[in-house]
């Protein structure tokens, strides 16, 4: 999904932290507006337009999230503990990936139904 690949971590003295958070958010709200999107509302209502019910998104991560650390997300990877996964949502569901060999599976959500059946998924093969 599209903020799940990105990863930050900040130590140090508190205020230090701050600033570089601050900053941190600046440029990327900068490489967002330099790729047409203004703000992160944008991004947001283009989820809400493609996705038909809110709770969908929910579902599917749960269960991604669940068949990940089952290790049951299956790819082209000769090792899979090289493996890593993620998700966005386009016009025909939402794409799970992975980033590393890009095996890919349309999870079709077209409606909560559709969602919540996936839910019944014991594990996804990305081809």
């Amino acid at each position: 999904c599209p903020y799940s690949d990105l990863n930050l971590c900040f130590m140090g003295e508190m205020n230090h932290v701050k600033a570089e958070l601050a900053r941190s958010e600046l440029e990327l709200l900068d490489m967002l507006e330099k790729n047409g999107l203004a703000n992160l509302d944008a991004l947001r209502q283009k989820e809400e337009e493609l996705l038909p019910d809110s709770q969908v998104l929910d579902i599917v991560m749960f269960v991604l999230h669940e068949l990940e650390a089952e290790d049951q997300i299956y790819c082209r990877c000769a090792d899979r503990k090289d493996s890593e996964y993620g998700c966005r949502v386009v016009e025909d569901g939402i794409l799970v990936f992975c980033k590393t060999c890009g095996a890919s599976r349309m999870i079709p959500v077209d409606n909560l139904l559709g969602a919540q059946a996936f839910l019944d998924c014991d594990s996804l093969r990305l081809e």
